[in-house]
């Protein structure tokens, strides 16, 4: 008999480790902090006019400022322990872009992970301040993923800022790797306006090739890729995990393209944790 009872409770170790580490029901309550932009029109902010789960969402807005202002535009919030370098998460979140938001050819980030790393120097400057890895962004009507590999160790070499991906400058270097989120088999990857999708993706965070990063959008998987180097090689800091609008081609081109200079979307049921279900917003809802 004790053998039996001691069989059960093995069995079950699978299942006491899954655990949903955060979650949040679309409201601006219970992050860690929020960061918009000094001098934008930026706002984060609790929602009733549409929503995935029961009463109300995340509404992120950005509006172009014009050539003049020559910031960034950011309108996040931010879960601080988003993951270290080794771990492994899954991370999902529903969204919904505005029902008149126009499709152009200029990318609108809808999450990121990031650190900052002022404190890695060379030659008494810092190599980078807040460094993004991995970054989930909208581009016309595709979505897109990206990661990040190199290094940023204290005391190595870093690259010029403007040549921060050039590895034979400086092994503190800084390289991305960009793919489509699409399905093999649908067109499950073309997003509409007005439309709620669910979002939902893992990353194995390894700085050699053993790291993996697939995603789900509405369960339909979109990403599949292994033997993929996902982080940099660090000493374990935390990156944070960010959800919003960050238009980030309006400072990188130093332009807007189209005639839509305020941006408005949606997002609901954002969750992090070591199963599929964590980050699933199916699942998170059913919690609320």
């Amino acid at each position: 008999m004790l053998i039996q009872v001691t069989t059960l409770a093995f069995g079950l170790l699978p299942f006491a480790f899954a655990t949903r580490e955060f979650v949040n029901h679309g409201t601006t309550s219970g992050w860690p902090s929020t960061w918009i932009d000094p001098n934008t029109k930026g706002y984060v902010e609790n929602s009733t006019s549409a929503f995935y789960g029961k009463s109300q969402s995340l509404k992120f807005g950005q509006e172009y400022l014009g050539s003049s202002y020559e910031g960034r535009y950011h309108a996040e919030k931010i879960y601080s322990n988003g993951y270290k370098r080794d771990e492994e998460k899954y991370y999902g979140f529903a969204f919904r872009l505005h029902s008149e938001w126009e499709f152009d050819p200029q990318s609108y980030n809808l999450a990121q992970f990031g650190a900052n790393f002022n404190d890695i120097k060379w030659n008494g400057e810092s190599c980078d301040d807040f460094s993004p890895t991995t970054m989930i962004w909208l581009n016309q009507t595709k979505l897109f993923a990206r990661t990040k590999h190199g290094q940023m160790i204290k005391g190595q070499k870093c690259p010029p800022d403007d040549q921060k991906w050039n590895c034979d400058l400086g092994p503190n270097c800084q390289v991305t790797e960009s793919f489509q989120l699409k399905s093999e088999t649908s067109s499950i990857g073309e997003i509409k306006a007005g439309v709620w999708y669910r979002l939902t993706f893992r990353v194995k965070w390894k700085s050699d090739d053993t790291g993996i990063f697939q995603a789900w959008l509405n369960g339909t998987q979109v990403a599949d890729k292994s033997k993929l180097k996902t982080t940099l090689l660090d000493d374990h800091r935390d990156y944070e995990f960010r959800v919003g609008l960050y238009a980030n081609s309006w400072h990188d081109e130093k332009k807007m393209v189209g005639s839509q200079p305020k941006r408005q979307l949606w997002i609901d049921e954002i969750g992090v944790g070591s199963t599929f279900a964590d980050a699933d917003p199916d699942d998170i809802k059913k919690s609320a």
